[in-house]
């Protein structure tokens, strides 16, 4: 409190100084007011869509990545793929003005005509998010408000359809990538398969259903024949003969017993028993004709599955280099199919027109200028010359200390103050009155 109390002293001697300041700050932004051109401006809004998940792509932002992506949009509105595009909408490229203006900047410095253009637009544009939203404000300032509704119009235009061009060029450099790399594929592919087939037809060996040989695919055969569909007929036919010669010898043996050797039943039975016994001598040798065929044919199978694995597994070495091609011509048809797929799917991608970002809402401008604004420029110069001339007073008081309280003066003096002299000055009437005690630094002797 005592500092501030001395600071008012100070600052209320000094008041002048303060005053002078103030005015002369307060004049100046008058002057501002008065002479500086007007500024207007107007304002387009797009909204980020990135909540949901691309239309096209299905890629969506991260909750992680959206201050990032936000950021990243922003530099993008401000930047010459934009910018440019925006101007040449807009015939700022044609325009006489720009031309002569570019025409007189210096060589060593000049950059190209559309950029330079861009820069002027880019100078007076700004964006920033808009709170609580996933929408951002473009904004422009120019001295015409029409023309800045123009601006910030076309800059919003511009911005949508970069971004639409901006995927299509990347994704169209991918599909191009992916396609490049597609056809070292299908090199490598026909390399291997022309290598595939110089070996089998040095060897003879020929690959059957990918990865199996043709002798290998006989020895499986050959182990592995098929089953048979009906059962051997001699088989069926044994036993039925069998048991009819059983029962016609029953009934033989009981009709003697009771019939005539000339009955005509009993010669019926003994040539039905004939009959039978030469069937089941037919059927037995032709059951054992069967069993020596088979037997005979399981050894010949048998002899034709050692050969064959004998030939197979002197062919081991070439069955495996050939089995090795036809792993890479596996893995190469795999990976170029399914470079097809993603090459199909990036040029898809490339020729859709959505976005997710869209623009909302009309063109908006304030019919006040926003520069300059009386109350701001008024306030702030106002504040400034205060705030100035407070620092201009303290240095004048460094400078040329009084001293303006008894405190003061003990403190500088080093002694006790005794009485204070008011000083008199004098009024209209000729009365003299009290004034405030005149103060002021003891003179020190000086060391003989």
């Amino acid at each position: 409190m005592k500092f501030l109390a001395v600071l008012f002293r100070i600052l209320w001697g000094r008041r002048a100084i303060v005053l002078v300041a103030t005015l002369a700050s307060l004049v100046g932004g008058a002057i501002v007011v008065k002479t500086a051109p007007k500024r207007y401006v107007a304002t387009a809004r797009v909204v980020l869509d990135y909540i949901k998940p691309d239309p096209v792509t299905g890629v969506q932002v991260g909750r992680k990545q959206v201050e990032a992506y936000v950021t990243s949009q922003m530099q993008f509105i401000r930047d010459y793929q934009v910018a440019v595009p925006a101007a040449e909408a807009l015939g700022l490229l044609d325009s006489p003005q720009f031309i002569e203006s570019y025409a007189a900047i210096p060589e060593g410095d000049k950059p190209e005509y559309p950029m330079w253009v861009a820069q002027q637009i880019m100078a007076s544009l700004t964006v920033k998010p808009f709170e609580d939203s996933n929408i951002l404000e473009i904004r422009y300032r120019t001295r015409e408000r029409q023309a800045a509704e123009g601006v910030v119009d076309a800059i919003r235009t511009a911005y949508i359809s970069a971004t639409v061009a901006s995927r299509r060029q990347a994704y169209e450099a991918n599909a191009a990538a992916l396609a490049e790399k597609q056809a070292k594929l299908r090199a490598k592919l026909a390399e291997v398969q022309a290598e595939q087939a110089q070996l089998e037809r040095q060897t003879g060996i020929m690959m059957v259903q990918g990865r199996m040989d043709l002798e290998s695919r006989t020895l499986a055969t050959l182990s592995n024949p098929p089953l048979r569909r009906r059962p051997d007929l001699p088989a069926q036919l044994g036993p039925q003969a069998t048991a009819s010669l059983v029962r016609l010898n029953s009934a033989l043996a009981e009709a003697e017993t009771v019939l005539g050797p000339n009955n005509p039943r009993l010669v019926a039975l003994r040539n039905e028993q004939r009959i039978a016994q030469q069937s089941v001598a037919q059927s037995t040798s032709v059951a054992s004709q069967a069993a020596q065929q088979k037997i005979v044919s399981e050894r010949v199978t048998s002899a034709r599955v050692e050969q064959q694995k004998s030939k197979v597994l002197a062919e081991r070495v070439t069955l495996l280099q050939l089995r090795l091609q036809q792993d890479l011509i596996d893995a190469y048809t795999e990976q170029i199919k399914t470079l097809t797929d993603s090459i199909a799917h990036m040029r898809q991608v490339a020729a859709a027109d959505t976005t997710t970002i869209m623009s909302i809402g009309q063109v908006t401008s304030s019919p006040k200028p926003s520069f300059p604004n009386p109350t701001l420029i008024m306030g702030g110069t106002g504040a400034l010359g205060v705030i100035g001339g407070a620092l201009l007073a303290l240095l004048c008081e460094m400078f040329a200390r009084h001293v303006r309280d008894p405190r003061t003066l003990e403190r500088a003096a080093g002694a006790p103050l005794l009485a204070a002299i008011p000083r008199q000055r004098p009024t209209r009437r000729g009365v003299a009155v009290l004034s405030r005690p005149t103060l002021a630094w003891p003179r020190r002797k000086k060391a003989a």
